[in-house]
């Protein structure tokens, strides 16, 4: 079947941008506690190791409103309805259960200036350590970076607990992983890769991404699954938007081993929707980059597809890395460009021993 090659003009789309933009009723201060229609999600991440034997801990919280009846969100579903039917969706696809859950988490209102107080707890502590992290960005997220002095076990968790007004009784939790200074870790692709989402067809990647459940490729939470029995710690990274997060936690719950999760920022308001637009592939060098320096002692394991650009992103890092790439491992995907010499140029200069490509079923 010929590939169907589906693209999207930034510049009406960014037009559209700046026209929600400018419907859009701001106010000069925005109260920096959680009210009782504004949710938390905690996204998941790693700690690791200082020389002294305290942690980095890493929190990554997204603050937002759930709200459909405003005009800034009927434009915004509006924008994603006419970019969808380019894509061969219809009408009838838009308005069933499992597309309406799947989409909303992009027209929700996210919210700027909100400063959380947190609760950390663990096994080893005797009381919660009481935190307050710094204030959420427009896209609603928030990065803090903590240093802690608990005596906790590696590879234990901490952890985390959205402290809320007296007579909320809502709970919004996530948890952090303490990842030691030496080990193993695997470094893993979502897309084509544990989940079957049809990457190189853009119309069945919508489908699979917004209208169909999720199918994981079974031969491969297996396989990750033994890594896990020999001890490997896993960072989960796609190219995919922070607003499928919610539905894909669940089932990465579900077939693989807990781990980090890195997605792209997408924002219709901000730079974030037009780079989105852009190549995947310096984005995955920058993540497994960043990755890699904050673990130099650990060991990695790389594991791809041969969809888009795995083979040649993997081969970057190895060979910038060295000694701390252990193996490369890349699924092949049917349709996808399998030529033994794509490979051999993509590993040139590796081992052949290091790097390997196999089929794995759904």
């Amino acid at each position: 079947m010929p590939k169907i090659k589906w693209t999207l003009s930034p510049l009406p789309l960014a037009l559209v941008g700046l026209v929600l933009t400018s419907l859009l009723i701001w106010w000069p201060f925005t109260p920096a506690g959680l009210r009782a229609d504004e949710e938390v999600i905690f996204l998941p991440t790693h700690a690791h190791q200082k020389g002294d034997g305290s942690w980095y801990v890493p929190i990554h919280a997204w603050v937002f409103e759930r709200e459909d009846k405003d005009l800034s969100r009927r434009l915004g579903r509006w924008l994603i309805a006419e970019a969808l039917e380019r894509g061969g969706m219809s009408a009838r696809d838009m308005i069933s259960p499992l597309f309406v859950e799947r989409i909303k988490y992009f027209l929700v209102d996210n919210k700027r200036g909100k400063q959380l107080k947190l609760s950390i707890s663990s096994l080893a502590q005797s009381r919660p350590l009481l935190v307050t992290l710094d204030k959420s960005t427009p896209n609603g997220h928030v990065r803090t970076d903590l240093r802690y002095n608990g005596k906790d076990r590696e590879g234990s968790w901490l952890t985390l607990s959205v402290n809320l007004p007296k007579g909320d009784q809502r709970s919004f939790l996530g948890q952090i992983k303490l990842v030691p200074r030496q080990g193993l870790s695997v470094i893993c692709d979502i897309d084509d890769t544990i989940k079957l989402s049809n990457v190189l067809d853009k119309r069945e990647l919508l489908r699979n991404s917004l209208l169909r459940p999720f199918k994981p490729i079974r031969t491969m939470s297996a396989y990750l699954r033994e890594l896990e029995k020999e001890g490997a710690y896993f960072h989960y990274i796609s190219a995919s938007p922070w607003q499928l997060y919610p539905s894909l936690r669940q089932f990465m719950d579900n077939h693989v081993p807990r781990g980090a999760v890195g997605l792209r920022n997408f924002r219709l308001k901000d730079r974030s929707f037009l780079n989105f637009l852009k190549s995947s592939k310096s984005y995955k060098i920058e993540r497994i980059t960043a990755i890699l320096k904050r673990y130099p002692q650990h060991r990695f394991m790389l594991i791809g597809d041969s969809g888009e650009h795995d083979p040649e992103v993997y081969g970057e890092i190895a060979r910038s890395f060295g000694a701390q790439i252990k193996a490369i491992t890349i699924r092949r995907v049917e349709g996808a460009d399998n030529r033994q010499q794509r490979f051999e140029e993509a590993f040139t200069g590796l081992p052949e021993a290091l790097w390997t490509v196999r089929v794995f079923r759904p």
